[in-house]
């Protein structure tokens, strides 16, 4: 029994290791292609944003998946039921870590990882500033305009000016 606890032991720091070590090289490697077409998303992921329908409401239906797996708790959300969009859905921003989890474990993809640069938070901006509502979240500046992003067939998509 204690040679097979030793043996997964070892087993699992090599698999770690050499996960680590391609992981590295790929990255390196991808560092002179000619092409310079990295990804972004493997690099950077900014402030998340919650895509809406065509008629202004949120695409989210208040599964709570997000609030549950946040490794930092910072996903407050609370909803009439598991059908309808949240009444309030907030996020603190100077504890959120950016780690995309909720992006990956939302069901109905109503919440991405942006590509935009972190905020700056200082006093200044006051206490107000550091929770990010549903109007920061959707329907911020740097969003299409503070138009929001709709999901049609699947797709994200910019709204027109109409």
């Amino acid at each position: 029994m204690i040679l097979n606890r030793r043996y997964y032991f070892y087993r699992n720091i090599f698999h770690s290791l050499f996960n680590t070590i391609k992981r590295v090289m790929v990255l390196s490697f991808s560092f002179f292609k000619k092409n310079d077409e990295m990804k972004e998303e493997a690099l950077f992921t900014g402030p998340p944003f919650l895509v809406i329908h065509p008629d202004q409401t949120l695409l989210c239906t208040s599964c709570e998946k997000c609030q549950v797996v946040c490794p930092t708790s910072c996903i407050e959300l609370s909803g009439n039921d598991q059908k309808n969009p949240p009444t309030s859905f907030q996020i603190d921003m100077i504890n959120c870590v950016y780690c995309g989890l909720c992006e990956e474990v939302c069901p109905d993809d109503a919440i991405y990882m942006s590509r935009e640069l972190p905020p700056v938070f200082t006093d200044a901006n006051g206490p107000g500033d550091f929770l990010w509502g549903i109007d920061k979240l959707a329907f911020r500046k740097s969003l299409n305009q503070g138009k929001g992003i709709v999901v049609k067939d699947g797709e994200l998509q910019f709204q027109n000016e109409s």
